[in-house]
């Protein structure tokens, strides 16, 4: 059996592939754009002007933390409901500074709108933080312990 053989079934087992799972992305997703859209209309714009440049800016920090959500469980509802309160916290504060910084290297790239200052990755960090921390905490609350998705 090969590598990826091995490895498949594992990250398969931690993507958002429930109803439940594909339900708390899109609602990350809204959370991203909604820290994004206000971040924007504080420097003069306005997502609707522009959407999609808009997408652009989202979209590196949007794969980051798909991939670090990934990675530490984050959309995998068993997983979800048997963390306690602080657990998730710092589940959740630890996979969006990796997003943060995974978005931050994109962004970094010619290809992608912007650049990514020191100053700038932090305050992704702290935004996206103060908006993500009560959605998944609201996701928590909602998940009785054991549910099955």
């Amino acid at each position: 059996m090969s590598y990826g053989q091995r490895v498949r079934p594992l990250v398969r087992a931690r993507l958002p592939t429930t109803p439940t799972a594909a339900a708390v992305l899109f609602g990350d997703l809204l959370v991203l754009f909604a820290v994004f859209a206000y971040g924007q209309s504080r420097h003069g714009y306005f997502f609707w002007e522009a959407p999609g440049r808009t997408a652009l800016i989202i979209a590196p920090f949007a794969l980051g933390w798909l991939v670090c959500g990934t990675l530490a469980g984050l959309f995998v509802p068993e997983r979800l409901a048997q963390l306690s309160a602080g657990a998730l916290v710092g589940t959740v504060l630890a996979a969006w500074i990796g997003g943060v910084a995974i978005g931050g290297v994109l962004r970094a790239t010619a290809v992608l709108p912007g650049d990514s200052p020191l100053v700038f990755l932090l305050v992704q960090v702290i935004f996206g933080s103060l908006f993500l921390l009560p959605w998944r905490l609201a996701v928590r609350w909602r998940l009785p312990s054991g549910r099955t998705a």
